[in-house]
């Protein structure tokens, strides 16, 4: 008899596209039986070509809780997998594993996480980059979300994203991410209008400008990227673009991935124990327990060779405790 399977997935965009095994496992063991994922407007493009891995989906807005599932997967990150999160030892991937009893192929991450970025899509990108692009210039990616977005305590302040732009007025910086606000804890990402020309503002905003597919191809098509814990650092899987990564409240040990550098904060207290409401998240309340402008730029010096122009004035303090390699 055909069994009715839901996933009901409540968490955010990183944490959707990182359960892609999941759904491609999922699908394969239960390829007779009707599989039904619930999740929100936002995270549902990104399985654009992918399988089909679901016979039907709802939006979360739209979901009404009166139907009867034989069985039901509840991918709310928030609720299963946080009682998990501390585990020792333990990726996402080992969690998602232990926690829904499956076991992935993790051969096949690179085709898992590709995304399907069609010609026009990838036209509009190469575009930006042959207009954009300058002699001898780097073109860098970042994505700096906002520190009043929620979860707190990911992103340094934008004074501090400002000063480290400004050590490199020779080199192109895309900021991807959104200009969308969506209620009073999820706000729009740092605006650097009228701050630097060598900063191009390609947030999305209701698919006008870089979508998430988009973002992935570009990724792929630039020299590296400086992010946050976020879905782009997560799009990095894809081309295995190497990338730097800011951790600060949340956990570097289970999300990050070995072919990006990872600098932590190192804080005793992170990841924080209470992601979920963690308005007094003490980086949140000092941004300067975040790693330090002049850290971060020797490490673009020593592993993306990007070094400061000697014209501009700007002396680096170097700082004298040793950075690790796995940052």
């Amino acid at each position: 008899m055909k069994k009715n399977i839901l996933c009901f997935f409540r968490a955010a965009l990183g944490d959707f596209y990182l359960s892609f095994p999941l759904f491609y496992t999922l699908r394969n063991t239960y390829k007779n039986d009707k599989l039904t994922l619930v999740a929100t407007t936002l995270a549902t493009p990104l399985l654009q070509g992918k399988g089909p891995w679901f016979d039907e989906i709802i939006h979360l807005e739209d979901y009404k809780p009166e139907k009867k599932y034989d069985r039901v997967f509840d991918l709310d990150m928030n609720r299963t997998g946080m009682s998990a999160t501390f585990k020792p030892n333990m990726d996402v991937f080992d969690i998602l594993e232990s926690t829904h009893e499956v076991s992935f192929n993790r051969k096949k991450f690179p085709e898992l996480f590709s995304l399907n970025c069609s010609d026009k899509e990838k036209e509009a990108v190469d575009e930006l980059l042959e207009k954009t692009q300058r002699v001898d210039a780097k073109n860098i990616v970042i994505h700096t979300t906002n520190k009043e977005k929620f979860p707190y305590g990911k992103t340094p302040p934008q004074s501090w994203w400002e000063e480290l732009i400004s050590l490199y007025p020779q080199h192109n910086f895309y900021q991807v991410g959104t200009t969308r606000k969506l209620g009073d804890r999820m706000v729009a990402d740092y605006d650097f209008t009228g701050f630097a020309g060598n900063v191009y503002d390609i947030r999305n905003d209701h698919g006008d400008k870089c979508n998430l597919n988009q973002t992935a191809y570009l990724l792929e098509k630039t020299d590296f990227f400086i992010a946050v814990d976020s879905v782009v650092a997560h799009l990095s899987l894809a081309s295995q673009k190497r990338g730097l990564v800011l951790w600060g409240s949340s956990s570097m040990d289970i999300h990050s991935h070995g072919h990006n550098y990872n600098l932590s904060s190192k804080r005793p207290c992170a990841p924080c124990i209470d992601l979920t409401t963690n308005s007094n998240c003490c980086l949140y309340r000092d941004p300067s327990l975040f790693p330090r402008v002049d850290t971060v730029a020797r490490i673009l010096r020593e592993n993306f060779l990007l070094q400061p122009p000697k014209k501009t004035g700007w002396l680096i303090e170097e700082n004298k405790d040793s950075v690790p390699k796995n940052l």
